[in-house]
C-alpha cells in the first residue's frame, strides 16, 4: 500500500510525510494560533518559535466480506481486486480530508466579484470557453498580491467540467495560442500548465449547495439527493416512522438542524418521531461514497459533496442556492499530509453466521496547512 503515501492527485499539490509520528509538527508555528496573537508564533529578531503540532485523528477504513467459496474459486484474482479497491478507497479518503482542510484554511478567495475587480460577495464564477484566461490570470494576481510566490509553480486543482473550458479555450484562443499549443503542449488534461498554473484534474472537488428554510416542511414534501444512479429521498412527516422520513420541526432553524442530522447520520434524533429515521443501507452507502455531509446554521443547510450529486427539493418553505465547486488553487506543498509509517493495518477475522472472513484495511492520516502571513491557498468558487 506504499502508493497511498503519494495519493493522486493530491501528491501534485501537497507535501507528503511518512515519518513514524503521531502528530503533524511545524517548527515555525501553526498560523491557526498566530492569527489570534499580537506577534505571531515566532519572532524573526531572536529566531525563537513555538513548536505547534496537530494530533493525527483521521482514519480511512475499508472492509469487505469474502465467502470461502469465492476465495476458492477466484484465488489470486480476488485478492488483487480487493487490494486495488481498498487502495482506492483509502487514497480517496486521504485526498478528501486534505482538500477540505485546504479549503478551510485558505486565506484568499476568488469569486465572481473579485474577478470583476471588486470585493468578494461569494458569488461563484460561471466558466465558459471565453474566460479561463481571466480566471487563471486573476489567480496568479491574488497570489502575487499576498506575496505567496517562492515555492514553485502555483496550481489549480479542478473538476473535469472546469478543465473542459480550459481545454476549449486553448483550442479556440487564436493562432498564437494554437501554435504554442502545437509546439509545447499548452494544456494537457491530466497534468499540464496554463497561464502560469500547473493544472490538475480530479473528480474529488469539494462542492456545496445551500438549502435555505424560510419556514418548516409540510407533510409528504421531499428533498432528494441523487448520486450514481441512487436517489436518496428525505420525506417530511408529522410522525416519522420508516426509513427516510424526518420530523416537521417548530421553526426554520430547527428544521434545518433535523435535515442536517439526517444527512450526517447523527445520533441526535436517530430513529425517533421527533427526529428522523435512518436511510436504507444502500442509500447510506451512496451518500458515504459521495462524501455527502451537511452543516446547519440559522435555518440554512449547507450540503457538501465530493462526487457530483443532483440535489432537488419539493419544499413550500425552502429554496436551493447555486451548486458551487470549491476549486483549490495555490502554492505547491501548501497542504501537508502525514501518513505514519506504522499507520497502515490489515486484519482478517471470522464473522458470526457468515461462511467466510471480513477483510478490513485502515490507514491513519491527517492534513494541515502551515503558512506565515502569506495566502498560500485560494478558494476559487465556480458554478458546478
Amino acid at each position: 500500500m506504499a502508493e497511498l503515501r503519494d495519493t493522486i492527485p493530491m501528491s501534485s499539490v501537497s507535501k507528503v510525510r511518512t515519518d513514524n509520528v503521531e502528530t503533524i509538527f511545524n517548527r515555525y508555528g501553526d498560523d491557526g494560533s498566530a492569527i489570534n496573537t499580537t506577534d505571531g508564533t515566532y519572532t524573526v529578531e531572536t529566531g525563537t518559535y513555538t513548536a505547534d503540532s496537530k494530533t493525527i485523528d483521521q482514519e480511512a477504513v475499508r472492509s469487505h466480506r469474502i465467502r470461502y467459496k469465492d476465495m476458492a474459486r477466484e484465488g489470486f484474482d480476488i485478492a488483487v481486486d480487493l487490494a486495488d479497491r481498498h487502495g482506492f478507497a483509502m487514497a480517496e479518503a486521504v485526498h478528501r480530508n486534505a482538500t477540505t482542510v485546504g479549503n478551510n484554511r485558505a486565506t484568499g478567495i476568488l469569486d465572481n466579484e473579485v474577478l470583476a475587480g471588486g470585493a468578494s460577495a461569494l458569488t461563484p464564477i460561471t466558466t465558459s470557453i471565453s474566460n479561463p484566461d481571466e480566471v487563471g490570470a486573476t489567480i496568479t494576481q491574488v497570489l502575487q498580491e499576498a506575496n505567496a510566490y517562492g515555492e514553485g509553480t502555483p496550481f489549480i486543482m479542478m473538476s473535469p467540467k472546469q478543465g473542459k473550458f480550459f481545454n476549449l479555450y486553448s483550442m479556440a484562443a487564436g493562432f498564437e495560442t494554437a501554435d504554442s499549443s502545437l509546439r509545447d503542449g499548452l494544456f494537457r488534461v491530466n497534468r499540464g500548465s496554463l497561464f502560469g498554473l500547473d493544472t490538475i484534474i480530479t473528480n474529488e472537488v469539494e462542492r456545496f449547495r445551500d438549502l435555505t428554510f424560510t419556514g418548516v416542511s409540510v407533510a409528504a414534501e421531499t428533498i432528494t439527493l441523487a448520486v450514481a444512479g441512487v436517489s436518496v429521498v428525505l420525506t417530511a412527516r408529522a410522525v416519522p416512522a420508516v426509513a427516510g422520513e424526518f420530523d416537521i420541526a417548530a421553526d426554520a432553524t430547527a428544521q434545518a438542524l433535523i435535515v442536517a442530522n439526517m444527512i450526517n447520520a447523527s445520533a441526535t434524533g436517530l430513529n425517533i418521531a421527533t427526529g428522523y429515521f435512518e436511510f436504507s443501507a444502500a442509500n447510506r452507502k451512496a451518500l458515504r461514497d459521495a462524501g455527502v455531509r451537511a452543516v446547519a446554521t440559522a435555518g440554512v443547510v449547507r450540503i457538501f459533496t465530493y462526487r457530483f450529486v443532483t440535489i432537488s427539493e419539493g419544499q413550500t418553505n425552502a429554496t436551493l442556492g447555486t451548486y458551487t465547486e470549491q476549486v483549490l488553487t495555490g502554492i505547491r506543498n501548501a497542504v501537508e499530509i502525514v501518513m505514519p509509517s506504522n499507520g497502515y493495518n490489515s486484519d482478517e477475522k471470522p464473522v458470526t453466521g457468515f461462511n467466510g472472513i471480513e477483510l478490513t484495511t485502515t490507514q491513519v492520516h491527517d492534513a494541515a496547512v502551515f503558512f506565515k502571513n502569506r495566502a498560500k491557498l485560494i478558494r476559487t468558487l465556480m458554478v458546478a
